[in-house]
Parts: structure tokens; C-alpha cells; sequence
């Protein structure tokens, strides 16, 4: 009996992921360039992956610095549009509609000595 409550709490505690994988393709990027004297400018589109689950309210892709771990991060989903919307303490956030897989991206990174450029930039996502 002690075996089997250890299994269960095992089972119990740990936390499913439901992520599933995305290919998402930017259509444009547009912002501010930064060594121009914040001269407006088109950047050049990038494409990434990403994991995302709606569930539990989570995403994770390096190539966009949002990190696995569930604290260097904040989400919410709006249900009313089936939406999720994520920010990260590095000035870049994340929204994903699950109907349309469309998703949109911003960096603004806004520090003393500032280097980064500020972007925005909107595309489309395909499940692997």
C-alpha cells in the first residue's frame, strides 16, 4: 500500500505538458533603430519555433528569449478569443490566436546604454 501512495503522488505531482510544437514565419517586422537616432525602419523577417501550451498557459522558444522555465515569464489566455498573451522580463512579448495562428511579436528591451533595437512584428504559425 505505501508503494502504491508514492506512485500516486508521483503521478499527481508532477505537472503534464500539453505543448505542442509550432513553425511560425514573420510576413514583416518594422521598428526603431537605435544606432539612427531611433530612425523608423523595416527589419528583416525571422523564423522560429516555439512550443506552445494552452493549458497550461505556457510557451517556450530561446530563439525568441522566452525560456522553458515557467517563472522567467507571465501568461494569460483570453478565452473570449482564444488567445495567449505572454511577456518576459527581457521587453519582448508574445500573443498567439489558436483559431487564426496568427501571432504577433514586440521587443522593447528599454535599458540604460541602450543597443537594441525596438520591434514589432506580426505572422503565421504551423504545427510540426
Amino acid at each position: 500500500m505505501k508503494k502504491f501512495c508514492c506512485i500516486l503522488l508521483i503521478i499527481f505531482s508532477t505537472s503534464p505538458s500539453f505543448a505542442d510544437v509550432y513553425y511560425c514565419a514573420e510576413d514583416a517586422r518594422t521598428g526603431f533603430d537605435t544606432e539612427e537616432n531611433f530612425k523608423i525602419q523595416n527589419f528583416k523577417p525571422i523564423k522560429f519555433s516555439i512550443k506552445i501550451d494552452l493549458l497550461n498557459y505556457n510557451i517556450a522558444s530561446e530563439e525568441i528569449f522566452f525560456l522553458k522555465s515557467k517563472n522567467t515569464k507571465y501568461c494569460t489566455f483570453d478565452r473570449a478569443d482564444n488567445t495567449l498573451y505572454c511577456m518576459n522580463p527581457f521587453g519582448q512579448s508574445f500573443s498567439y490566436n489558436d483559431e487564426t495562428r496568427r501571432f504577433f511579436l514586440s521587443s522593447v528591451y528599454n535599458k540604460n546604454g541602450l543597443r537594441d533595437d525596438a520591434t514589432i512584428s506580426y505572422g503565421k504559425c504551423e504545427k510540426f
